[in-house]
């Protein structure tokens, strides 16, 4: 995590979002959601506050339809 740069660190995120997104559209609730955590994981450390709001809502979405 602290040698990747800002990019790889994006591209990272961005992949498990929408990895969380296909699988959650595959009716894969338990796999999207590890995945958003993932990534909800990577922005809260990062400190990046508007895009862990926009991950945990993506998280909130998926655990209100497998529920």
């Amino acid at each position: 995590f602290a040698e990747q740069s800002p990019d790889d660190f994006h591209l990272l995120v961005k992949t498990l979002i929408g990895v969380a997104e296909v699988l959650h559209l595959a009716g894969r609730s338990a796999e999207a959601a590890a995945s958003a955590e993932r990534a909800l994981e990577l922005e809260e450390r990062k400190g990046n506050l508007a895009g862990a709001a926009r991950v945990s809502a993506l998280l909130d979405e998926i655990r209100a339809e497998a529920g």
